[in-house]
């Protein structure tokens, strides 16, 4: 579940789930979200937060992976994809306010934002992949690209699977700010009314977005996805 939340000219969508994991329902929710976002003009940032102690722990596997006749997953993961090719070019500024863990499609989930702001005390940055005996598709692996300019650090995060503290991910540059956990929502809040303030256009920040992200976005909604090993799993 998330929920949106106004304040003056930035929209703040709250999850709420105990890991936020993402299944049909979520996407469909924040695909919901953003449409209303959108819609409404007089909306100029994006915070996204977690409440409690995770920002996400990615896809939920336990459905994922059940024996459930109406769960078509190749189908989920591209609409998966299409939600974070969303966010990655949404039109206004976006931000994530890490409160916790934000593990495998839930790193990818913080990564697709602007920027990302993250609890100093508590939660890694990871991808498990190599954990779960899971692969990666083309769209995934080029948000990371994307994101991660180190190719030692890409190197590490997408086939060692390491975890990152706060202060680490911060050290190889792909959050931007830690921060102790009480302030994590307020610090990105005041950054988020920073970029309200500048009102950029709609048109031009998400077509400045799409062509710097070109390739992860062309990956992320493109036909070839990379699948194969991964519909093997699932």
């Amino acid at each position: 579940m998330a929920l949106l939340h106004k304040i003056k000219d930035i929209a703040i969508i709250e999850l709420t789930e105990k890991d936020n994991r993402f299944n049909n329902n979520t996407v469909k929710i924040l695909n919901s979200i953003l449409d209303e976002i959108e819609n409404d003009k007089e909306i100029n940032a994006l915070v996204t937060y977690g409440r409690g102690k995770i920002f996400s722990n990615g896809l939920d596997l336990e459905w994922l992976l059940s024996k459930n006749e109406n769960v078509n997953r190749v189908e989920f993961i591209a609409s998966y994809q299409k939600l974070m090719n969303r966010f990655l070019t949404f039109s206004i500024p976006t931000i994530a306010a890490m409160n916790g863990h934000a593990f495998a499609g839930g790193c990818m989930f913080a990564l697709c934002h602007d920027f990302r702001i993250m609890n100093n005390k508590r939660g890694y940055i990871c991808m498990p992949e190599v954990d779960l005996q899971m692969t990666l598709t083309n769209g995934m692996n080029e948000i990371l690209k994307t994101k991660i300019s180190d190719k030692s650090i890409l190197r590490d995060v997408i086939i060692l699977g390491k975890r990152y503290t706060a202060n680490d991910a911060l050290k190889y540059k792909f959050i931007d700010r830690a921060v102790e956990p009480h302030k994590v929502l307020g610090v990105s809040i005041q950054i988020a009314a920073q970029f309200a303030l500048k009102n950029y256009d709609r048109n031009t920040f998400h077509g400045l977005k799409k062509n710097l992200y070109s390739d992860a976005s062309e990956a992320l909604i493109g036909n070839n996805t990379g699948y194969d090993e991964l519909k093997s799993k699932l």
